[in-house]
């Protein structure tokens, strides 16, 4: 997970050039930005699908810590410190239920046999 950073030399006020950086894996920041991308499906192509209406915007994972749902979804990832698409992958090869139950939180009930049935999500073709 990379993110920008605009560093400044305080001393004298200067800004510096903005630059990429690799969010640290210790940092609970990490997990939260994965849990927005995988939601907003820039994590495992046709993830979600298209027809998943999500109930709270993935924009909340960012900014209500203790909202139940993005502690369904970043909790196990902080937990279990799976921070990449890779880790990832090989969490769902392991177990094969990780993240459902969080998953399942932003979707409306209507939909969670079917999702609970094709769990966990397999990558399509076209991205990534």
């Amino acid at each position: 997970i990379m993110a920008f950073a605009s560093p400044s030399y305080t001393p004298l006020g200067h800004s510096l050039p903005t630059v990429e950086v690799d969010v640290p894996a210790d940092t609970i920041f990490r997990y939260k930005v994965l849990a927005k991308a995988l939601l907003e499906g820039q994590v495992i192509p046709g993830f979600p699908s298209a027809g998943a209406h999500l109930l709270a915007r993935p924009a909340l994972l960012l900014h209500a810590p203790t909202n139940p749902r993005v502690a369904g979804i970043v909790g196990p990832l902080w937990q279990h410190r799976v921070g990449s698409r890779a880790q990832l992958l090989e969490k769902w090869a392991a177990d094969s239920r990780f993240l459902l139950e969080g998953y399942l939180k932003w979707l409306p009930s209507s939909m969670h046999e079917d999702v609970r049935l094709s769990w966990p999500p397999k990558p399509t073709r076209g991205r990534r």
